[in-house]
């Protein structure tokens, strides 16, 4: 069985060993930054993507808020990587180091792209189609991950972290290709972390974060009550930024609060109703926020501004987690939606921008939507 939580806290102030994929822009950019800031002299941090000057952009930050700590880059197509280039990227990584020197192993599974949005299920007949998604989303990272922890099994702490998504758990209309992926990667982390009790393994949901990925759906989905959908999240600025999200991974790892293999959720529930007017649409959002109080103030929200002094910063409660449920009146059908955030479509990073979530000694009624 997996593991029950306290045995998940994750100590990051130590020698380790980190790769990150999608680590070009984004949410990936950004807990690649955050993460590697924690770790001790001697530690080897590891981006992938496939934008090598977004690489270079990653590792120049890391190094500016941890120069004792060395970062390599690899510019690499997921959608086609075999396990002996993803062996090899690992092993002239680690050089000569042993792996028995690192106190952690981590690997975070950010890459992701959303599909073909303009196809209803109905109609996703194209077998390539099918199978280059399969390959990046869920193929790749199953070989990646393999890889990964066959090379340290030596060492005495792994951890594993999938970036996940509502939409494993409730279809949506208009994406069947994310939707179908997302279940099926999440399915092969959850049996990883009842097969091998030893390894810490996280199913993170980062919220609702304003992404390339959100804009694309916005513009291309076939479901007119999801472009709708995400016009309104936009227009309402109900996002989070990639700090404010990286902040609560962070919390959540430090704190061991959740079940390894679990979709990332705390035990305090918090229940937040919202109600506004979009459109045609008039949606009655129940957010069942799994949270725990983190204090992440001061955290700045990475929109920046001069002037703004306090305004731009985070306080408060940080929602870990969020299972929501919708209710909409509208003319035709009931229907329940995220939001999203992973890589990119070409492989789409989140990327985004927010109203703060802010809260003097209590939360507030506030809009919030995610995926």
């Amino acid at each position: 069985m997996a593991s029950t939580t306290s045995g998940t806290k994750v100590d990051l102030d130590q020698v380790a060993y980190f790769l990150i994929t999608g680590a070009s822009r984004g949410i990936g950019q950004r807990m690649a930054i955050e993460t590697a800031r924690r770790f001790r002299a001697g530690s080897i941090v590891v981006l992938l993507a496939r934008s090598a000057s977004g690489l270079e952009s990653t590792r120049a930050e890391i190094l500016e808020v941890n120069p004792h700590i060395t970062v390599v880059t690899s510019s690499v197509d997921l959608s086609n990587a075999s396990r002996e280039l993803l062996e090899d990227i690992i092993g002239k990584s680690l050089g000569k180091k042993p792996v028995e020197s690192f106190g952690l192993a981590a690997i975070v599974h950010n890459v992701g792209t959303i599909g073909n949005v303009e196809r209803k299920a109905i109609d996703m007949a194209d077998r390539q189609e099918w199978e280059e998604y399969f390959a990046t989303n869920v193929i790749t990272v199953g070989v990646l991950n393999s890889c990964f922890l066959r090379r340290f099994g030596e060492c005495p702490r792994k951890l594993v972290v999938n970036i996940t998504s509502k939409a494993c758990l409730v279809p949506f209309k208009s994406m069947g290709f994310y939707c179908s992926g997302k279940a099926a990667r999440e399915m092969y982390f959850k049996v990883l972390a009842d097969e091998e009790p030893d390894l810490v393994v996280l199913n993170y949901s980062p919220g609702p974060v304003d992404t390339d990925m959100t804009v694309d759906i916005q513009g291309r989905s076939n479901a007119e009550e999801i472009r709708a959908y995400f016009k309104g999240l936009r227009d309402t600025t109900t996002m989070l930024t990639t700090h404010q999200t990286t902040a609560k991974f962070l919390s959540v790892l430090e704190a061991g609060q959740f079940k390894s293999g679990d979709h990332s959720r705390v035990t305090l529930p918090v229940l937040i109703t919202a109600g506004f007017m979009i459109l045609n649409f008039r949606w009655e959002v129940e957010i069942n926020i799994h949270t725990e109080r983190i204090a992440i103030q001061g955290v700045d929200d990475g929109r920046g501004g001069g002037g703004g002094g306090g305004a731009n910063r985070v306080a408060g409660v940080a929602a870990i987690d969020y299972s929501l449920e919708e209710s909409w009146e509208s003319t035709d059908e009931d229907e329940d939606d995220d939001e999203y955030d992973e890589d990119e479509e070409t492989e789409y990073d989140s990327e985004g921008d927010d109203e703060d979530l802010s809260t003097d000694d209590e939360l507030r009624r506030i809009s919030l939507v995610t995926f």
